[in-house]
């Protein structure tokens, strides 16, 4: 609604009142002068005529005029209460809905920051998930080598006593075997004992052979489980390094999508060049529909690089997914590696125990024979004292030998024992390290929960901002309808005064039926858009409640042709229901003649909501003739079942009048809709409705508009009253 200043259009009204009532003065004594009908005439802006009659009849027709004043006075001084009060009401609704858009846009853009940020630690509280649940595999992994280490340590340790067991064993058989040589093997009993001795021992060694036996047995099958876990770790790197390398060729698809796109960018950019070139080359008519062409070319320009960056963005995640599966390829082959190393280690022990079981058996099998000499030794009864000698010192050199084996199993037991130590404390250490990241990754969870919650906050606020936002635009619409009504209802009376004069004017200057143009286009209207308004009746009857609204924009003009772009609201209330089947208006020549504007056929088209343009048809309720209207029936008559109901919104369409030949200008006018399928009312299910071209408030005061059929008897009345004073009545 214009922001009206009371002060300057009551100031409007006094200088226009004085300026006709000038007018008027200087009139009337020519009327007294004649002896003819005396008839006075003035014209308003817009063409009408106005008659008073001879001064013999002045006094009654002052009289009705000074009446007209005052009533016209009280109109105008209402519209004008009711327009502030309706631009009030609008501008406080479009300040609330402005401050509620602003809170809206500012809860959407926190709650947009915190999505991101909780996107952001949820990732990072994955990641230290990963990193902690590794690492507490690693420890456990840590922890059952240093148990298996630590049980080897102690096998061997076993292993070491009874081996320094048969050395001391075999230390006292050979001090035993020397004194029954240093006797000469005096008794044969002893011997035999001695020999009894031997054959325990071998049994005995062979005893050690066999536990030895199936500690390699054991070894072997360690080795074996860890070969099968290092093959499992490099089958699980292997298929890590083929995902890598399908998402490597996913990245090398998606570049060269993007450098597809970026070349179709490149070329549209230089087509536009181009075309602003010869824009900007071009002059008159020619410059705007290049300049048109070129802003076409510079929008698909804009959306190919549109397209092109969006690509861009695509290959570059895609590249940053295949660098993450790189690492975890390459992680899980270091994996891998380690677990062969430690495959390799336990194969080389297994060999170890192998061989140490085979020494020993071997020993045992020594051990047997000694046994068995001995015992022919003793059957022999020990004849050769140098023999049993002899004997001694075999047994005095397999003591030292068995010290020997006894020192050198300590020695690896030693060593097993240090190893199982050092990898109980790489366990420990590796289970202070999990312990560590499974409390960052809590910490990381913890974050992620807060932020949840204050992204859920967030989003809470961003919805009630929105609501109210749309409780305000809401509220904003109804301000802006009920303002649009208010001037409707009090433009409506002074229009239909004004329309009636028109069409008297019209009728006495010209013999043509058509209603008078009311709106003129040419090239400095395109791209505006211009409203229509519409109302309703059935059955020739106003309906109350069946409206539509119509928004007219002019895309281009090129002397022979007019396009446009329509969008068309079915805005029935009050329990009515309808559908806008069609729309339709006269195409004139100019705006001040009623002459026709024939267009070619064939040429004039539409497209989108409507599908026909029909020229030459008309309206039923007694709506008349009409140029052109456009349905997705064959006529004007009915639209089969398209166009806009009630409850659809905004629906757009396109149409193109077609001239037959070449004009600067054009008119349209006797704007009107078909309706059909109505609901609410027992006059019918089909109507029609006028239109009346609404021209949009300013923010900034406007002008006092033209004065209607009353107000310029009004303002004649004014001026006759002033003569009235100057000059008696005869």
């Amino acid at each position: 609604m214009s922001q009206i200043n009371s002060q300057k259009i009551v100031g409007y009204i006094t200088c226009g009142l004085s300026s006709l009532a000038l007018v008027i003065g200087s009139q009337v004594p020519r009327a007294e002068a004649s002896n003819d009908s005396n008839v006075i005439y003035s014209t308003n802006p817009s063409g009408s005529l106005f008659t008073v009659t001879t001064p013999a009849g002045a006094k009654a027709t002052i009289n009705t005029a000074a009446n007209t004043v005052d009533t016209t006075l009280k109109q105008l001084a209402d519209k004008l209460a009711a327009d502030k009060l309706a631009q009030n009401a609008v501008n406080s609704a479009t300040a609330e809905t402005a401050t509620a858009d602003k809170l809206a846009k500012a809860a959407k853009e926190a709650s947009d920051r915190a999505a991101i940020e909780l996107s952001k630690i949820e990732e990072a509280a994955k990641a230290a998930k990963a990193d902690a649940d590794k690492a507490l595999t690693d420890a456990s992994n840590k922890k059952a080598d240093a148990d298996n280490a630590q049980i080897d340590a102690n096998n061997k340790k076993v292993d070491a006593d009874n081996a320094q067991k048969i050395a001391d064993n075999k230390k006292a058989d050979t001090g035993k075997a020397q004194t029954d040589a240093n006797n000469k093997k005096a008794d044969a009993d002893k011997a035999q004992t001695d020999a009894n001795n031997k054959k325990a021992d071998a049994n005995k060694a062979q005893t050690d052979a066999n536990n030895k036996k199936a500690d390699a047995d054991k070894a072997q099958t360690d080795a074996n489980n860890k070969k099968a876990d290092a093959d499992k770790a490099q089958t699980d790197a292997n298929n890590k390094k083929a995902d890598c390398d399908k998402a490597q060729k996913i990245v090398d698809s998606k570049k060269a999508d993007f450098d597809n796109a970026q070349k179709i960018a490149d070329s549209k950019k230089a087509d536009f060049e181009k075309a602003q070139k010869d824009a900007d080359k071009a002059y008159g008519l020619d410059k705007i529909v290049k300049q048109q062409i070129a802003n076409i070319k510079k929008a698909d320009a804009d959306n190919a690089q549109t397209d092109a960056n969006n690509k861009k963005a695509d290959c570059d995640k895609a590249q940053v997914d295949a660098n993450n599966k790189k690492a975890d390829a390459d992680n899980a082959q270091t994996d891998a590696n380690n677990k062969k190393s430690y495959a390799d280690k336990a194969q080389i022990d297994a060999n170890n125990k192998k061989s140490d079981c085979d020494k020993v058996q071997i020993d045992a099998n020594n051990k047997k024979s000694d046994a068995d000499k001995a015992q022919t030794d003793a059957n022999n009864k020990k004849a050769d004292c140098d023999k049993a000698q002899v004997d001694a010192n075999n047994k005095k050199a397999d003591a030292d030998k068995a010290q020997i084996d006894a020192n050198n199993k300590k020695a690896d037991c030693d060593k097993t024992q240090i190893d199982a130590n050092n990898k109980k404390a790489d366990a420990d250490k590796a289970q202070i390290e999990a312990n560590n990241k499974k409390a960052d990754c809590d910490k990381a969870q913890t974050d992620a929960n807060n932020k949840k919650a204050e992204a859920d906050n967030k989003k809470i606020e961003c919805d009630k901002a929105t609501k109210d936002l749309a409780e305000k635009q809401t509220n904003q619409k109804a301000a802006e309808d009920k303002a649009a009504q208010t001037c409707a209802e009090k433009d409506k009376a002074e229009a239909a005064a004004k329309d009636a004069a028109d069409k008297e004017t019209a009728t006495k200057g010209s013999t043509s039926t058509r209603p008078l143009p009311i709106i003129n286009f040419n090239l400095s209207d395109i791209g505006k858009k211009f409203q229509f308004n519409f109302d309703g009746s059935v059955a020739t009857q106003n309906v109350s409640g069946l409206t539509s609204t119509a928004w007219l924009t002019l895309k281009s003009f090129t002397g022979v042709a007019a396009n446009f772009d329509v969008a068309l609201d079915n805005t029935s209330s009050n329990g009515i229901n309808s559908r806008t089947s069609g729309l339709g208006f006269n195409v004139y020549s100019d705006l001040l003649s009623t002459n026709k504007l024939d267009l070619a056929s064939g040429k004039t088209s539409s497209s989108g909501l409507f599908s026909n343009a029909v020229l030459n048809g008309n309206f039923p309720n007694q709506f008349g003739d009409i140029d052109v209207c456009f349905t997705d029936g064959n006529t004007c008559q009915g639209g089969q079942n398209g166009g806009v109901r009630t409850e659809d919104g905004l629906q757009k369409f396109s149409f193109s009048l077609a001239f037959n030949k070449p004009v600067d200008s054009f008119a349209l006018g006797n704007f009107g809709v078909r309706y059909q399928s109505i609901e609410g009312t027992n006059l019918g299910t089909s109507g029609t409705g006028q239109g009346k071209y609404y021209k949009s408030k300013e923010p900034s005061p406007r002008r006092v508009p033209e004065p209607g059929t009353s107000g310029a008897l009004g303002l004649f009345a004014v001026g006759a009253l002033r003569l009235l004073k100057k000059k008696p009545l005869v």
